[in-house]
């Protein structure tokens, strides 16, 4: 039952957030090359335990979160390599 909501959730937290940051980064905050890189790679991130946990405490939406972070955690796997691609991050 939560599977898609959390396909949902995961869709926004691996491509539109890391879309997001990028775009404010460059254009509103002008940021250096390696700050703007970093901070849209920590945004490209997938949702961590603690959403998890903090479900968990307040006993509420503990499917959503743990579908969340398991779909995410997977995905992320292709999400960022391609935003390690669009940024142009080699290795030295």
């Amino acid at each position: 039952e939560h599977a898609q909501p959390a396909a949902d959730t995961t869709f926004v937290k691996l491509a539109v957030m890391p879309l997001m940051v990028w775009a404010v980064g460059r254009y509103v905050f002008a940021l250096d090359a390696l700050w703007h890189t970093v901070a849209t790679l920590n945004a490209a991130l997938p949702a961590g335990a603690n959403v998890y946990l903090v479900a968990q405490l307040y006993r509420t939406g503990v499917g959503l979160a743990t579908n969340a972070v398991v779909i995410s955690t997977g995905a992320s796997m292709f999400s960022l390599s391609v935003v390690l691609l669009l940024l142009g991050v080699q290795t030295r």
